[in-house]
Formats: C-alpha cells, structure tokens, sequence
C-alpha cells in the first residue's frame, strides 16, 4: 500500500513542470539608463547594473530608483511561468493532476529577468514578456472597428470554400464540397451599428483547393451557382450578422465522355433552378479591412416551375476585403 501511494505521489510530482523544473528563486538583471544610480529590492539597496535572486510569489515586487537627482519607485508585476501555462499541456492524461499540484506552490510564478529601469517611465510598472504577450494578443481580438452612420463599404470576397445541396429537376438529389468562387457587393450604414447589404455572388464546386488546371475524363458532376442577394444586418462589436432574400441561378452539370461510356442513350447534361430564398451571414472582423464568415443561401421558390418548390441551398466560407471611400470624411 505505500509503495502505490510513493507511485502516486511520485506520478504527480512528476507530471507538474513548474513543480519539477523551477527552483523557489530567480534571478533578476537589474539596469536603468542613469548613472551613479542604485536600486532598493526587498529592503536591500544595489549598486546598478545588478544582478540578483529573489524569491518567486505571486506578489509584486517594489524597486525603487535611487540616484543623486531623483528616487522613482516601480512595480514588478508577476506572471505564471511558461512551463506551468505550457508544460503541463505535454502530460496530456496526467495535465489537470498536474495544474492542481502546480497551483499548491509559488514557483508557478516568475518576473521578468532583465528589468530595465527607464527614468522616462511615466507608469512604473514592469511585466513579464508572457503576460504582455497576452495583453497584445487579447487587445487584437478585442479591440473594436468602429462604424459611422452614412459609411459605405465596397466588398470583394473570395468564397473559397462551397458546400452544395441541389435538387436538378427529375435527378436524384446532389449534395457536393468544392472551392472557390467570387463575390462583390456593397454596404451603407443607416446607423453606426447598422447596414444594408447588396451582393452578388458566383461560386462554384472545383475539385482542387487550389487553382489549377484541371482534367476529368469519364462521368461527372458540376454544380455552380450565381445569386444576388439583398441583406439587413448588424454590427455587434466584431462580429456582423445579416439576413435578407436572394434570387439564385443554380446550375447542375453531368457529363459523360463518348470514350468512357458504353451507353449510347447517355448525354451530357445541364439543368438549372431560378429560385428565390433567403440568406444568412455572419462575419468575424480580423484586422480593419478583412473579414472571415459564412454566407447560406436557402432556395425555397422554383421561378422555373413554382409549383414544384426546390428546397437547394448553398453554404460559403468567405474571406472577405472591405474598403470604405468615405469613413474619414464623416463625423
């Protein structure tokens, strides 16, 4: 029974990094760009540049800036060490023992190494490179892209990636994956917050994810589509969500090649639905100018027979370029 428990123990031990690979200390590499200066670290004072351990917690470091012509007080902020935040990850069954026995001890934490004391600072507060690192990556995801009422936005997309269910009339139905295809359209905000959409698209169900040139012999599928759609949508922070109608010109095309088909009877073929339906789109905003979404196009109303309704639709995974003539003009 103690050697499972010293197993365990050992187990677990073993499967923390912070626990396993930090010592309690650090050291830290203390410079400022002033001379004759010296720095108080935990009731201790430093002739600069320094080098120095200390302890590692999860509680801020003071330092202050000692010179003949000023004292300056700055703050060490902590931050969880990478092999706590990373490390334990590679123990992948063993990770959440591993995160519970790191949390238990402060080697967790560490500060940043080289600490550079700028007398130009006017916040005073030094980070480790990993939580700044953080802080950049989560302002770029939060930060916000603000609209005007009266902007107009010029739209191209690329929909690279096109997913198509198609009922070709007295053919069983077709469901098919395929890529590319083009967009352009354009917005006008009525509110901040608010826009009316206008769009064509053509999209297609290319057999390759990227361009080249193609030979299919024997017998196949095609199927493309050209719609125009009219949409309402709104903003919310970086994300957009819109909702109309459109008119769409849904094509199926099945070929069979004279050299590979015995069957005299068998032609190529090519049918098409003029629907109406409605359209879906959601957008996320990457940087200022791009956007990724997905844009679904659902055909209710057959204008080729409109007793006969096709239930056709068409998914896109769009990556889409906005740009905008007249934003910096408005107010």
């Amino acid at each position: 029974m103690k050697k499972n428990a010293l197993l365990i123990l050992l187990i677990i031990s073993l499967s923390s990094c912070a626990t396993v690979f930090n010592k309690k200390t650090q050291t830290l590499s203390v410079t400022t760009n002033i001379t004759d200066a010296s720095a108080k670290i935990n009731d201790s004072i430093y002739k600069l540049p320094v080098k120095i351990i200390v302890k590692r917690s999860k509680k801020e470091l003071p330092i202050e800036l000692v010179s003949d012509s000023l004292t300056k007080k700055y703050t060490l902020k902590p931050s969880v060490n990478g092999k706590f935040v990373f490390g334990n990850l590679l123990f992948f069954q063993l990770f959440p023992v591993g995160y519970i026995t790191d949390f238990t001890n402060q080697k967790r934490f560490y500060y940043q190494d080289k600490v550079f004391l700028d007398v130009q600072d006017s916040v005073g507060v030094i980070k480790t490179d990993l939580s700044t690192g953080f802080e950049s990556f989560k302002h770029h995801f939060t930060k916000e892209y603000p609209t005007k009422k009266g902007q107009i936005n010029f739209v191209v997309a690329l929909p690279y990636v096109n997913t198509f269910h198609s009922e070709p009339t007295n053919e069983t139905p077709v469901n098919q994956t395929g890529f590319f295809g083009f967009s352009a359209g354009i917005e006008y905000f009525y509110t901040n917050k608010r826009y009316f959409s206008a769009n064509f698209r053509a999209v297609t169900d290319f057999k390759l994810p990227f361009p080249a040139p193609l030979d299919q012999d024997g017998e196949y599928e095609r199927l493309n589509s050209i719609s125009f759609g009219l949409t309402h949508n709104h903003k919310i922070k970086r994300f957009s969500v819109g909702y109309g109608l459109n008119y769409s010109r849904n094509g199926w095309y099945k070929h069979y090649d004279e050299y590979y088909v015995n069957d005299v009877d068998k032609e190529s073929t090519k049918k098409i639905n003029k629907t109406l339906g409605a359209t879906l789109n959601s957008y996320y905003q990457i940087s200022s100018f791009f956007f990724i979404g997905v844009n679904y196009n659902q055909s209710f109303l057959n204008l080729n027979k409109s007793s006969d309704s096709k239930f056709e639709n068409v998914i896109s995974l769009d990556f889409t370029f906005k740009l905008s003539p007249n934003k910096n003009r408005l107010k």
